[in-house]
């Protein structure tokens, strides 16, 4: 019997429908649903406090507790794992790092009000971003304008430029870590 199936056999045998149990743990409707039909799976607290509820003890769920800990922790240690193999990727793989870069870099200047077209890139952002980071990598220099969303001015940029951004851009976060960590440590 899996855990929506023991939800929903000691729900039945305390008398309440899904509604009231969903009242007494301050859940919708709707949730104790899916969680009976598997949809969802209920966090360990959730489980507790359904327990409280139909006034059963939380050990009828162990063997459940057990899978959904393993699951959290497994989630848990990828999302953990995510970020190097992420910059490892981007070590190994010079075009997806630049790529990124032109992508990031573009989404910062769009947040502070800039906006970069390259010339003869067309479609997205991300598209534009791959063609001049492949450019680039081919020795091309592409170029561009930078346009302020604000003035409505605009000016040429090339992509050394941008290359000159990211340097500076990895030097400030650097010098920023290394406060936070000499500040940590006193």
């Amino acid at each position: 019997m899996n855990i929506g199936e023991k939800i929903k056999k000691y729900r039945k045998e305390a008398g309440l429908t899904q509604k009231q149990l969903a009242e007494k743990i301050n859940r919708k409707e709707i949730t104790i649903r899916k969680y009976e039909s598997g949809e969802r799976e209920p966090r360990i607290s959730i489980i507790n406090d359904i327990c409280e509820a139909l006034n059963i003890p939380i050990d009828e769920f162990g063997e459940e507790l057990f899978e959904i800990k393993k699951k959290s922790e497994d989630r848990r240690n990828a999302s953990l794992q995510q970020p190097f193999d992420l910059f490892n990727e981007y070590q190994t793989n010079p075009l997806k790092k630049s790529t990124i870069q032109y992508q990031l870099i573009n989404q910062l200047l769009l947040l502070y009000g800039y906006k970069i077209e390259y010339y003869g890139a067309g479609g997205s952002t991300e598209a534009q971003a791959e063609e001049c980071s492949e450019a680039m990598n081919n020795n091309i220099i592409p170029s561009g304008k930078v346009i302020n969303l604000k003035t409505r001015e605009e000016f040429d940029i090339m992509a050394r430029d941008l290359t000159d951004l990211f340097d500076d851009c990895e030097n400030f976060f650097d010098f920023q870590m290394f406060k936070f960590k000499n500040k940590s440590d006193k």
